[in-house]
């Protein structure tokens, strides 16, 4: 885990053939306080603990530590009931009936945009721990629930909630049982701890219901939430006497000097409750990475002194992180083919539009939704050029949009929020849709890899009526690309800021592969690979270069791609240092003697230059489109349709259209 801060401080959605999973979790005595007579400091087995490997660390190089927008809070989506915020390094749940840690949505499209699983594979046999801190203001029973594939039943890790603060550390295997050293944590009567699926495998959804057997949920404030392997423990020895005594932990400078229970901006968290002269195993995760910790007991009315210090130093751990490859690396097809990328600043950069009213201009393509029978089904056609693309090549969809008004996925005004990409085969004769994207509100970029094995992965199963895929068959160049940014049947607005088709980086003759090691310390070496899949699980490929050593900062390998065949790689970096081994991977891929498909044909039918008559026609399309429109607008202005005639685009035309009446009155 890289988490350093101190915790004080701290599409067309086909709907009858896809519905997302909604619904888814030897110690130093310090001073002794006055009442503590009798009562000796708890003892620790060891002052320093080795830094555990996070998942969010290791696969996104963020780990949820809140310093900025680790969960994206849409209500409905990642957080169900109540109300939820981040702030000042916490995440703060008000009557909150679920929180998703990490999810993918059960037939859509993995983008990163959300830290989707299958984008980046939590893989729980690897990552079998969670920690976090929280403060709540009740006692409750609470679950973390998951999910190993888009079919497979729940499993639920279930864990009681107690008042104040408190470090849970969860077993998410239930090895032995709660109380059996793995996991400390009491679990609400009757609940066994563990039900369901097995934690193991690929994980796609975690999230947490706190409070699931009452109706009155409670006010929560979480820090630092790690899904993380486990490596090292301290054990820390019960002071002598009779009976059980409650364990605390003070993180941080000073003596232990908040009182239990614990407000929530204190530094302190409860434990557990043992039994004096007993000695208790506690995970990494307990701790926080360069936070020092002491521990103490109450018993009644007496509080023990503070044990040694014990640290969890970050850099004991190497945290690799591959910076490219990278997933929005490489050229671009609009740039380097058409010659002008589709930025927004002239209205050639789109071809046509359906089902929407809109302006391009000034890097935006700013719409909103016609309303009418389709007006769940916008389209935007990007201008290609001259050339058709090579689709072998050219397979990453990268999309900035913003969306205004509410979030949701229902039949209904408002909901509807899925994207998709389309496409059209080189003979422009199948139209290709793609599994949707779950879109957000607000200004996000997605990246989409439409390039799968198999080729039709991606390609919505109801959706189409052949099956080709990208870049293979008829679709080896693509002669149209298409987005529809949603399936809201009201009139939803939205802009478009950018759009690029990015090939992946290419070893030409050579790469810089860029890595460092995010918790650096003198000593570090590397192993990289370059491996035709992403998951370092299943091996790590082709060693392409070995005990490189590793300074501070950013580290550069320039591969020339010798040692393997044709193809797309992964990078992997495999760092080591004192004994510790972690690699992690890149989030693009890396290309060795592709050269694509050949020289690419222009459009079905197009001639390579447009002719007077084609822009004759364009121009009178322009003009239909233009009085459609503005008849559009006047109609919703005599319906008394604000959400449509107050739009920018409609009050541009309406004042046009009142001037062009002034004038003609005037020449009369």
């Amino acid at each position: 885990m890289s988490r350093s801060r101190p915790l004080s401080h701290r599409h067309a959605f086909r709907r009858s053939a896809l519905l997302l999973a909604l619904a888814l979790i030897g110690g130093v005595v310090a001073t002794v306080p006055a009442g503590a007579v009798g009562l000796g400091a708890p003892a620790v087995s060891t002052t320093v603990v080795v830094a555990p490997v996070d998942y969010f660390a290791n696969q996104w190089y963020d780990p949820m530590d809140f310093s900025n927008d680790d969960i994206p809070l849409q209500q409905g989506y990642f957080v169900h009931g109540g109300s939820a915020s981040i702030s000042g390094g916490q995440l703060h749940l008000n009557g909150v009936d679920q929180i998703f840690f990490s999810r993918h949505d059960p037939g859509g499209l993995p983008t990163s945009t959300v830290h989707d699983p299958r984008q980046r594979v939590l893989d729980g046999d690897r990552y079998s721990r969670i920690s976090f801190r929280m403060h709540s203001d009740r006692a409750a029973a609470a679950a973390i629930g998951f999910r190993t594939c888009d079919n497979c039943p729940d499993g639920h890790k279930y864990f009681d909630i107690v008042p104040g603060w408190h470090t849970y550390d969860l077993d998410m295997k239930n090895v032995g049982g709660p109380g059996s050293g793995h996991d400390v944590d009491t679990v609400p009567g009757g609940t066994g701890g563990l039900d369901g699926a097995a934690w193991a495998g690929s994980i796609g959804l975690v999230w947490m219901s706190p409070a699931f057997n009452v109706a009155s949920k409670p006010l929560l404030d979480i820090d630092d939430v790690a899904i993380y392997q486990p490596s090292s423990t301290v054990t820390v020895t019960m002071p002598a006497g009779s009976g059980s005594m409650d364990l605390f932990a003070h993180f941080g400078d000073g003596q232990g000097k908040d009182a239990p229970p614990f407000a929530p901006g204190d530094s302190s968290t409860r434990i557990g409750s043992f039994a004096a002269g007993s000695t208790v195993t506690l995970q990494a995760g307990i701790l926080r990475p360069d936070v020092r910790t002491r521990f103490w007991v109450t018993q009644g009315a007496s509080t023990s002194g503070e044990s040694a210090e014990v640290v969890e130093p970050s850099n004991t751990t190497p945290s690799p992180q591959v910076l490219d490859p990278s997933e929005a690396g490489g050229a671009d097809f609009a740039t380097t083919v058409r010659g002008d990328p589709w930025d927004f600043n002239q209205p050639t950069d789109v071809a046509r539009s359906f089902n929407v009213w809109a302006t391009t201009a000034d890097g935006q393509f700013k719409a909103v939704t016609a309303p009418g029978s389709v007006a769940n089904d916008p389209k935007v056609v990007f201008d290609l050029g001259p050339r058709q693309i090579d689709a072998t090549l050219f397979h990453k969809a990268l999309i900035t949009i913003n969306y205004d008004g509410p979030w949701g996925l229902g039949d209904g005004p408002g909901g509807g929020l899925v994207g998709r990409i389309v496409w059209v085969t080189q003979d422009g004769r199948t139209e290709q849709v793609s599994l949707p994207i779950v879109m957000l509100t607000g200004l996000h970029t997605y990246i989409v890899a439409l390039r799968t094995v198999p080729a039709t992965a991606y390609v919505d199963p109801a959706g189409n009526s052949a099956f080709v895929g990208w870049g293979t068959g008829a679709a080896t160049f693509v002669s149209q690309f298409r987005f529809d940014p949603h399936e809201d049947p009201g009139a939803r607005s939205w802009q478009i800021y950018d759009v690029q088709l990015l090939r992946d980086e290419a070893v030409d003759p050579t790469f810089p592969i860029h890595f460092q090691d995010n918790t650096w310390a003198s000593g570090t070496s590397a192993n990289l690979y370059a491996d035709t899949d992403r998951d370092a699980g299943n091996g790590l490929g082709t060693l392409i270069a070995s005990n490189v050593a590793v300074g501070a900062g950013v580290n550069t390998f320039n591969w020339n791609g010798g040692g393997v065949g044709p193809g797309a790689y992964w990078i992997h970096a495999e760092l080591t240092r004192s004994g510790r081994t972690v690699a992690s991977t890149s989030t693009g891929q890396l290309d060795v003697a592709l050269g694509g498909a050949g020289a690419p044909p222009g459009p079905p039918g197009a001639a390579p230059a447009a002719a007077p008559s084609d822009a004759n026609a364009r121009l009178y399309a322009f003009f239909v489109w233009l009085v459609r429109s503005l008849n559009a607008c006047q109609t919703a202005q005599r319906r008394h349709q604000k959400a449509i005639y107050n739009t920018p685009f409609c009050r541009s035309l309406l004042a046009a259209a009142a001037r062009s009446r002034k004038v003609v009155k005037k020449r009369r």
